[in-house]
């Protein structure tokens, strides 16, 4: 389940999100700098460098009201739901060349597979429903 913080109203963009892994020949992997839905380079991102490189997640989108788990409110460009045993609340990554920080978790959210929260259930849906993919996810360092 996306988006599980208690005050949340889910909106989920597919009925089950499977952390397994894509066949190789349908997954997409994409260059850093680039995201599954284009290149976006926040305020926030700029103010961080590329660290380690933390793997590869299979990247998947969501939308919703209300708060994520850790309380906040969902921010597009900025929050991510992740399976908080490898990333913990507030650990910030980059994915292409945007800073995200992982403010929520996810039932289904288990694994490398992150959750991006976006504004609309049109982008969302756009991310998911593309195909799999996979995107480089790198630890984000404070300049």
């Amino acid at each position: 389940m996306q988006g599980t913080g208690e005050d949340m109203t889910e909106h989920p963009v597919e009925e089950a999100v499977e952390a397994e892994e894509a066949p190789e020949k349908e997954r997409q992997s994409f260059r850093a700098g680039d995201t599954p839905f284009g290149i976006v380079v926040t305020e926030e991102s700029k103010r961080y460098q590329k660290g380690e490189s933390l793997g590869s997640f299979r990247i998947v989108g969501y939308y919703g009201d209300g708060k994520t788990y850790s309380g906040a409110t969902p921010t597009a460009n900025h929050t991510i739901a992740a399976d908080l045993s490898l990333l913990p609340l507030g650990t910030r990554v980059f994915i292409g060349d945007t800073v995200y920080t992982v403010e929520d978790k996810g039932s289904k959210v288990v694994g490398k597979l992150i959750d991006i929260y976006f504004d609309t259930r049109e982008e969302a849906v756009g991310v998911t429903r593309s195909g799999a993919k996979s995107a480089e996810v790198y630890a984000a360092i404070a300049k």
